[in-house]
């Protein structure tokens, strides 16, 4: 699994909003209309592959917006309207203010006063949502523990949720 926000591609003559919203109701079957919510650009992420000429010609090129979007709705209104598609997602959660913090600015998460664990939705095959929890650490750049027999220095695994993230309101 990896820990990713909500997204795809744009369609032709699709907006940057419109192209958000139809991700938004095809992984989360959330639906909002664009006069709804407030969207803001938070910023813009390029990656070309391979990353260097040396190594040829790109063969890939994206260009990811980060797209943020105010619902005027509590995210308890929008938990009674969620269902996942599990092709897409198989967890999900709500995050606050303070996870969202740790993070993005405090990746090991020793700054912060958080819970050991955070509640998230497993989502079943059939799309059903269940209560579970993971560590903290899963969201964090500390990641998961080194396995048995593996030195220091050497590459941990990381376990991520799909999530919805969300300001509880």
């Amino acid at each position: 699994m990896c820990f990713i926000f909500i997204g795809g591609h744009l369609e032709l003559d699709e907006t940057l909003l419109d192209a958000g919203l139809r991700e938004l109701q095809e992984e989360t079957g959330l639906k909002l209309e664009p006069e709804e919510g407030s969207p803001n650009i938070l910023g813009l992420w390029e990656s070309v592959f391979p990353a260097l000429l040396s190594r040829g010609l790109p063969q890939r090129h994206h260009i990811v917006v980060y797209l943020l979007l105010r619902s005027p709705l509590s995210h308890l209104e929008l938990q009674a309207s969620l269902s996942p598609s599990p092709a897409e997602v198989s967890a999900c959660l709500w995050a606050d203010r303070q996870l969202v913090s740790a993070v993005v600015s405090d990746p090991d998460g020793e700054n912060h006063n958080l819970q050991r664990s955070v509640s998230v939705s497993q989502v079943s095959a059939d799309g059903a949502l269940s209560d579970s929890s993971l560590p903290l650490e899963v969201f964090l750049s500390q990641g998961a523990s080194q396995r048995p027999g593996r030195g220091a220095g050497q590459q941990r695994d990381h376990v991520r949720p799909e999530a919805v993230a969300a300001e509880p309101g």
